[in-house]
């Protein structure tokens, strides 16, 4: 059998009208062969594509049932891995993910991509709420992620451990609702979050080592434990001056050890109900401990 180069950029296509006793029909099934040996598979239903690629010479993964469902589960992936002679130790070949299709990512007990360690990208464009734990969490070649109509986080640990994501923009975002959902995001450095007004998870962005700079100016209220603790060169933060941030006690500050922020600025002005703000350790390099008072951070 000849096998084709990667110049060549063959592309087979096979169309199939039923299969495996499935009552709809399968307008198109495609796949593309390329160097790496990564296969991709999708079926399109009208102007609809969903798809999800392996990298494995071993198979590809399409359960077309998918074409219906608006929730995704942990369930739904691993019946998908299962139709096509794969089990649950295959997800470290998933390597990108497209369901535009889906508008919840929820009810599962465990994590619907979990430690998907090759995942680089993921498109849910029309996604508006994820529901399920540690969702992402693990998968530590994520770098591209599109949801550009997610507006809840209800669960903990989103992306916890994505450690190639450079930047974050969710556009809709209004509210996250539990713990370490940026967590360990290590090379994490712009956020940019234009809708959010409510956070009520601790450790929204704790050890994201590298974070630089993040823009909320919508905050209404931000009650986080170790909200950004350890995020040790956070110079920047724009929010509201009259966003209410609570960090729970002084051991959980909300800027803990974020050792650089207000370099080139004085002080930093939030509703003056907020507590535990900065940390007894000092906030700046080469500065004095800053100081919270009345609403005021002052920067020594």
């Amino acid at each position: 059998m000849k096998r084709y180069s990667s110049m060549e950029k063959s592309v087979i296509y096979v169309s199939i009208l039923a299969f495996m006793g499935f009552a709809g029909l399968i307008t198109c099934l495609g796949l593309t062969a390329t160097s790496d040996d990564s296969i991709v598979a999708n079926v399109q239903k009208e102007t609809e594509t969903i798809g999800i690629t392996l990298n494995t010479k071993d198979g590809f993964v399409v359960n077309t049932t998918l074409n219906n469902l608006t929730t995704l589960t942990e369930t739904d992936v691993s019946t998908m891995l299962s139709n096509a002679g794969l089990t649950s130790t295959n997800m470290i070949d998933i390597i990108s993910v497209n369901l535009p299709s889906i508008t919840t990512i929820g009810t599962a007990a465990s994590g619907v991509f979990l430690n998907a360690k090759s995942l680089t990208s993921v498109n849910f464009e029309n996604l508006t709420s994820i529901t399920s734990t540690a969702t992402f969490q693990g998968c530590q070649s994520l770098k591209n992620v599109n949801m550009p109509k997610l507006q809840t986080i209800s669960n903990s640990n989103t992306f916890n451990g994505c450690t190639s994501i450079e930047s974050i923009n969710f556009p809709s975002l209004t509210s996250i609702t539990d713990s370490g959902v940026f967590q360990d995001c290590s090379v994490l450095k712009n956020v940019s979050l234009p809708k959010l007004t409510t956070v009520t998870g601790n450790s929204l962005f704790q050890s994201c080592h590298v974070l630089d700079s993040i823009n909320l100016p919508s905050l209404t209220t931000l009650t986080s434990e170790n909200a950004f603790t350890s995020c040790f060169e956070l110079r920047s933060i724009t929010l509201p001056n009259t966003a209410t941030l609570n960090g729970g006690g002084a051991a959980t500050a909300i800027f803990k050890d974020c050792n650089r922020l207000g370099e080139g600025i004085s002080t930093l002005t939030i509703n003056s109900a907020s507590t535990n703000i900065v940390s007894n350790t000092g906030i700046s390099q080469g500065r004095t401990a800053a100081s919270y008072s009345s609403g005021v951070i002052t920067f020594g």
